[in-house]
């Protein structure tokens, strides 16, 4: 009700369903952008490959812990979030689990601070698209324990170790 209330035309729709059989082709087709809050590789890269074959805008996000990324693809032509994974990640299960299950093993949950930093990038992006100036990044990875966003994790680990001071540094 209070985007209602800010943007009267403004329409958003849940679905709570299977990501292929709860929204239609023609549904992603019409979209202005389609925003990917999905939380498996698996779930991301069928919903990748469903933008694709209708050349929708797309914006997906994904988290880890203290930290994520956010990827931007605006024609089926750009590169994908599935040319950067490697072979043995486009085939990680797709088996749900959550925080208190006792794992020894796998990926960490991503912490609330991390979704929310991905989310409100991932909004500004999605923003950026449908006002038809998108950024001129098309993957920002956010390195929470560095203080950085940067377009790679190889940049952001960089630019962290410049931009923050070392505890071991001589004073003058």
């Amino acid at each position: 009700d209070a985007l209602r209330s800010l943007a009267p035309g403004t329409v958003v729709e849940t679905r709570c369903a299977d990501l292929t059989s709860g929204v239609g082709l023609g549904e992603i087709a019409n979209a202005a952008v389609v925003a990917g809050c999905l939380d498996t590789v698996q779930s991301r890269l069928r919903l990748l490959g469903r933008c694709a074959l209708v050349d929708a805008a797309y914006v997906d996000g994904g988290t880890r812990p203290w930290g994520g990324e956010v990827r931007i693809r605006l024609s089926a032509h750009d590169p994908c979030y599935s040319c950067s994974l490697p072979t043995e990640q486009r085939g990680e299960s797709d088996l749900p689990w959550n925080c208190a299950d006792q794992r020894t093993f796998g990926p960490q949950a991503a912490s609330i601070g991390s979704s929310a930093l991905v989310a409100a990038w991932m909004s500004v992006a999605a923003l950026r698209v449908m006002f038809g100036a998108p950024p001129a990044y098309r993957f920002l990875v956010i390195d929470g324990p560095g203080g950085h966003a940067g377009k790679s994790m190889s940049n952001a680990i960089r630019n962290a170790r410049t931009t923050i001071p070392s505890r071991t540094a001589a004073k003058p």
